[in-house]
């Protein structure tokens, strides 16, 4: 079962200094309170919010008594229920169900669904989500300008026109990025005590395992949203990869940010492949690591990475359960015009 769309919620002490370091590497500011800020660059949405107790990932749109009877049936048990919420309550556009949970490892799960992401008006909302994630990375990726036209022609003005977009703070998502700002896919990497065990429960909530699969290191999440569970790991990492970590650098150090480490090179007699990496910390002292391989390096315009984009709006498309004259029109207009 598809668990809903995922924001990364970092607890946040230093609002200010983590909006504009995660700015300086790309991303746009969406929603700005005193207290959160929103951000997006179409591969990550991450909220910086001062009130948790912790990072947490915050799936949204779901079933949550469904899932909950899934996972349960699947032979894990949880220590919390989901429970219904009034408006009145709490800081909610509506009512709504929400599920506070922890994996094997503590890391916080949160399930939130209110009234207004149900039904035809919650179809609409994750729909314009998607779509509107889908014309920021086909930016990220230098897709032709023919690609972003005929994607805005035939899925952005015939599905998703303004007098049906949802007007709401949340998921506003202009101005769009900004073509060479893009500081490569994003990967949530999670120390685990029990990798297998840490495997298992995400597969019960409805992540799948999308890469490496061993006792040591495992690859998973769900069509928006990645994760790596990783017994090697000290602590967890926010991982970026495919750009220029140099230019990375360089961006941040120009913003007046004070950076742990330096950029470095690592050659293939040393990993098997070519590429550069680096470890620094945010300004609240998250490690943020980018790590690009030859092969990922992000190269305008390449066919494998436009093809990844393409691959994952459809992903996306149908785990959101998109009209099927939607998908139709996706897979005729786009994927196959623009494929490699």
């Amino acid at each position: 079962m598809y668990p809903g769309q995922c924001t990364l919620c970092l607890k946040t002490t230093d609002l200010t200094a983590m909006r504009n370091f995660y700015q300086a590497l790309g991303m746009k500011v969406h929603s700005e309170r005193p207290q959160s800020v929103l951000l997006n660059n179409g591969d990550l949405d991450l909220a910086l919010m001062t009130f948790l107790p912790a990072h947490c990932l915050n799936f949204r749109g779901s079933d949550i008594d469904s899932l909950h009877d899934i996972a349960s049936a699947s032979g894990h048990s949880f220590d919390t229920q989901p429970h219904r919420y009034s408006k009145e309550f709490v800081a909610a556009d509506a009512d709504g169900i929400s599920w506070m949970m922890m994996d094997p490892d503590s890391n916080n799960i949160f399930f939130d669904t209110n009234d207004n992401e149900t039904g035809e008006k919650g179809k609409s909302l994750a729909l314009q989500r998607v779509l509107d994630a889908t014309a920021k990375q086909l930016i990220n990726v230098g897709a032709t300008r023919a690609c972003q036209d005929d994607f805005k022609a035939h899925l952005l003005d015939q599905f998703l026109p303004p007098d049906q977009r949802v007007a709401t703070e949340v998921l506003d998502t202009a101005p769009l990025t900004e073509p060479g700002s893009f500081a490569g896919f994003f990967s949530y990497c999670l120390k685990t005590t029990d990798t297998v065990a840490a495997r298992d429960f995400y597969q019960s909530i409805g992540l799948s395992v999308s890469g490496n699969n061993d006792e040591n290191w495992v690859s998973m999440g769900t069509p928006d949203f990645h994760i790596d569970l990783m017994s090697f790991l000290g602590e967890n990492w926010l991982n970026f990869r495919g750009a220029d970590v140099f230019e990375l650098y360089r961006r941040l150090h120009a913003n007046g940010f004070e950076l742990v480490g330096e950029p470095s090179t690592y050659s293939e007699e040393e990993t098997g492949v070519r590429g550069m990496h680096w470890q620094t910390k945010d300004p609240d002292g998250n490690v943020v690591y980018f790590d690009t391989t030859d092969p990922e390096q992000i190269t305008t315009g390449a066919p494998k990475l436009l093809q990844r984009v393409l691959d994952t709006a459809l992903a996306q498309l149908t785990a959101i359960e998109a009209d099927r004259a939607c998908i139709d029109a996706f897979e005729a207009e786009i994927v196959e015009k623009f494929s490699g």
